[in-house]
């Protein structure tokens, strides 16, 4: 079988993605089960090609009979590749579930028996998936992600994370971004893949976002986004920042109005001089690293979970929640 890629680097199955190194922790936001069928499918068959043993393991909204439907359509022959063991198709509660939840080390356990296995058996490495559609909300744990990131970074594996977005608030997709070498999103009719948390905002930022392609981006996000750009006096010293655009929970949660903040110094908005969190806001910019905290926001009466992210030289992103008063007491 001629192989299509390198000792080291894999052809994920998406053009848009390129090649991926072995030991690669790859993930996919999706929202709808044609989402999913759209990256799951070729990257399996390229798998397949590249004689490499997969395995899918299923979950709603595609369970095993569906997800080896969708497959045959692509992949001729998939009979007998199940037949000898190249491909197999299996459900997520006999893989991902210990006792009725989710156990991060077991599946680790499986994975690495089976990439020994597949190896023993003259395949180039294990190409897998897993799905946490069925948790309330996915892997919420950054722990999670950094033992399996950590597990899987020298073995001859390559795996696709995929989350259903319903899933997550706006601070675990961000998470989620941050703990993935590369991640899927759908943005319109047009995948984009996103590097990491600050090129991802920089890629929200580059599309000229209006009030609603921000929408779209942050369709079922409960939290409030705000773009920013900071303001430099003439010694080049940040003296204030203007609000680019905000999405609708914003509004809901500031009580503000996209149309009497976007355009405007924050220090205009809030009634503050300097802004609030100026200083914290500038030295994200300043050394491209993100900050997250909670206190309470005299102008807006309320406590808020607050994450800054660098979006560009000048730019970042605002993302925050509601928090509870005695958090932020016991925080302070």
């Amino acid at each position: 079988m001629q192989v299509s890629t390198t000792a080291n680097y894999r052809i994920f199955g998406i053009g848009l993605a390129g090649n991926a190194p072995w030991g690669t922790n790859l993930c996919q936001l999706y929202e709808s089960k044609q989402d999913l069928i759209e990256v799951i499918i070729p990257y399996f068959a390229e798998g397949l090609k590249d004689n490499e043993f997969c395995m899918w393991v299923a979950s709603p909204p595609l369970d095993v009979e569906d997800a080896q439907k969708k497959l045959e359509k692509a992949v001729s022959g998939l009979d007998r590749y199940l037949r000898q063991g190249q491909m197999e198709i299996t459900s997520y509660n006999r893989w991902q579930l210990q006792d009725g939840k989710f156990d991060t080390d077991k599946l680790l356990d499986d994975w690495i028996r089976k990439e020994k296995d597949a190896l023993e058996r003259g395949y180039d490495g294990l190409r897998t998936t897993a799905n946490t559609f069925w948790l309330e909300r996915g892997l919420q744990s950054t722990k999670d992600y950094e033992k399996i990131n950590s597990a899987i970074s020298q073995r001859k594996m390559l795996v696709l994370y995929t989350q259903y977005i319903g899933n997550c608030s706006g601070a675990d997709v961000l998470n989620m971004l941050r703990s993935h070498a590369s991640s899927l999103i759908k943005i319109g009719e047009k995948w984009s893949i996103i590097e990491d948390c600050a090129a991802r905002m920089k890629t929200y930022a580059d599309l000229d976002l209006s009030e609603k392609r921000l929408s779209n981006l942050y369709p079922l996000m409960t939290e409030g986004v705000a773009l920013h750009e900071l303001v430099f006096d003439p010694s080049g010293k940040p003296v204030d920042y203007i609000i680019t655009n905000v999405n609708p929970a914003f509004e809901r949660i500031t009580g503000l109005k996209s149309c009497d903040v976007v355009g405007k110094k924050a220090s205009e908005v809030y009634g503050e001089s300097p802004a609030p969190y100026l200083d914290a806001c500038a030295n994200t910019v300043s050394s491209g690293k993100t900050q997250s905290f909670e206190a309470y926001f005299p102008v807006l009466k309320k406590c808020l979970s607050v994450a800054i992210f660098p979006t560009g030289d000048r730019e970042f992103g605002i993302v925050f929640r509601d928090a509870p008063e005695h958090r932020v007491a016991e925080t302070e």
